[in-house]
């Protein structure tokens, strides 16, 4: 897994950057995809009775599928996941204090094509969980001082850029800021994205563009 960036820079390095300025994304009406999220980097904000959790790390990943309404416009549902943990702390020569957290979510976003260039926007479904306490490096045994969860709703922010038809580069911006549990509150995850697209219908959702004259 950890070859697949290298592997998709090469790709990107061996087409002809003629051909890549000619593919103009262009989604045709009924075009299906697939679309899957590698593990990429992300970061976790979460609003804790005590303070705020706030942490860099990887992965973020995730799966789903689009669908194309209009010309240039689809909308996709994606199912993803995130994980962090800080690394331990110790605390004395028996104890370290470790601290993690997870978030699950399902997003639908409305989708803009412009040229290279994918906007969109949409409502989202999370969970949040955050883990601290203690562990015994000696017997392996965890001393949980605090776990939070959130259960809620928020929206959801997203661009890409395509340097080749069926890959894209990108960013995801992910509040909630309605938790069953909590009531309003501000939380995300927020993360880079690298998506591999596949064509699901005869339609693959791209047009390359006829020379006039």
């Amino acid at each position: 897994m950890r070859y697949v960036p290298l592997l998709c820079l090469l790709l990107i390095m061996a087409q002809p950057s003629t051909a890549q300025s000619k593919y103009l994304q262009i989604h045709e009406p009924g075009a299906k995809r697939l679309h899957f999220a590698l593990p990429s980097p992300c970061h976790f904000s979460i609003k804790l009775p005590n303070g705020r959790y706030s942490q860099v790390a990887a992965p973020s990943l995730g799966m789903g599928g689009s669908y194309t309404y209009a010309a240039n416009r689809f909308v996709w549902l994606n199912v993803g996941l995130a994980v962090t943990a800080k690394p331990g702390e110790r605390k004395d020569p028996d104890y370290y204090w470790d601290e993690s957290a997870l978030s699950t979510f399902i997003t639908l976003r409305n989708n803009h094509v412009i040229r290279n260039i994918v906007a969109g926007y949409g409502i989202s479904f999370s969970h949040f969980n955050q883990e601290s306490g203690y562990y015994n490096r000696y017997l392996g045994t965890d001393s949980l001082q605090q776990v939070y969860n959130s259960d809620g709703v928020g929206f959801c922010l997203s661009g890409q850029y395509h340097p080749l038809h069926f890959m894209s580069l990108g960013l995801l911006y992910q509040p909630q800021v309605y938790s069953l549990q909590h009531g309003f509150g501000y939380q995300h995850v927020m993360a880079l994205e690298m998506i591999l697209s596949v064509p699901l219908s005869r339609r693959p959702g791209w047009v390359r563009p006829t020379k006039e004259g």
